[in-house]
């Protein structure tokens, strides 16, 4: 079967290419105020080759070319081909771009993922999720920072916008320089996937919290990385489970101070940043105490509660730090249903 396989990409690839070709040659000339997201594509196929023939035979283009029936329009985030190319090298299923396009099911899918329901202009960009699904019924999650004196955008914290903005009838095209792959992982999974966060993750885990979640149950979770626990003395699972000892109580027991400090470290629903309500709040979490989230200029979690560092300025003033700082620029990383936030100190429970 390998060797077919080897045999009749090429075939597939050329007739694809073929018709990419053809279509320049044959299409008729439209001012950039006339063309639909599909004639874009069909315009501009030699540059955006890989992408237009993932629209192409992911069925888009007839979709594209119109006006949506259900909605103000469409977004397409449209990726290089540097950007297909950069996924497939970092690809474990597929070692070619070839075998890619081989996988239908796949293919209409990823086409489908980035193709939003609706029209947005990227100064309508929230910092969070877009308001609207893609095709596929999934969130894109909009993400800001800061590099040197620019301001960055990211797509689901992966994939930077280098060209917004281009206006179609149908829609608006932003140029994309990664690829968005469809998120299919939990919350947890995610944690799993990232040996950085191997502390909380194993904590979770022995507690037997992970095992209570389905990959589309709702949640949000607040992550240390593994050097925060390092300046606490905590350098693996064992450690915490050291701190943490109830003596005749299994770690899995609601009782387990383990599980209770792995629990606070779980909100009760989906909280992206833009859904945190401005001033203090509590929110309720899968332990016994809530978390106290303080919106503002900053996010602050449980101000008030312990000094954990102090700041001296060059004028001699002195700030006492005394909240955990959920670190803006590395928050609402999207998971399937769920939403990850990375915070600056170990959240113990006050």
């Amino acid at each position: 079967m390998r060797v077919t396989t080897l045999f009749i990409a090429p075939i597939v690839l050329a007739l694809v290419m073929t018709a990419c070709e053809q279509d320049t040659s044959e299409q008729v000339s439209f001012e950039m105020d006339h063309l639909s997201i599909a004639d874009f594509l069909e315009k501009n196929c030699g540059q955006y080759s890989k992408f237009y023939n993932i629209a192409s035979q992911g069925d888009m283009m007839i979709p594209l070319s119109a006006y949506n029936p259900n909605g103000d329009g469409y977004t397409l985030f449209l990726p290089t081909d540097e950007a297909v190319e950069r996924y497939v090298e970092r690809s474990d299923k597929y070692g070619s771009y070839e075998e890619l396009l081989q996988d239908s099911s796949f293919v209409r899918t990823l086409g489908r993922y980035h193709v939003v329901n609706r029209r947005f202009h990227s100064s309508e960009f929230p910092y969070g999720p877009l308001p609207e699904n893609t095709a596929t019924g999934d969130l894109l999650v909009i993400g800001f920072s800061t590099n040197l004196d620019s301001m960055v955008c990211r797509i689901n914290n992966i994939a930077p916008l280098i060209e917004p903005d281009h206006f179609t009838v149908n829609g608006y095209i932003h140029v994309i320089s990664e690829l968005l792959e469809p998120v299919r992982y939990s919350g947890f999974e995610w944690l799993r996937q990232n040996p950085d966060y191997s502390i909380l993750s194993d904590a979770l885990e022995v507690t037997g919290l992970m095992s209570k979640f389905g990959v589309n149950s709702k949640y949000t979770i607040l992550a240390e990385h593994d050097s925060v626990f390092h300046n606490y003395g905590i350098h693996s699972v064992d450690d915490l489970e050291m701190r943490f000892d109830s003596p005749g109580i299994p770690p899995t027991s609601w009782n387990s101070s383990l599980y209770q400090f792995a629990a606070y470290h779980v909100l009760k629903g989906r909280y992206f940043l833009s859904d945190f309500r401005w001033g203090t709040r509590k929110y309720s979490t899968y332990s016994h105490a809530p978390v106290t989230m303080s919106r503002g200029i900053d996010f602050k979690i449980n101000p008030g509660t312990d000094t954990l560092a102090i700041k001296i300025s060059e004028s001699g003033d002195t700030t006492f730090i005394n909240y955990i700082q959920l670190l803006y620029e590395n928050s609402n990383i999207l998971a399937k249903r769920q939403v990850i936030h990375l915070i600056s100190d170990v959240l113990f429970i006050p």
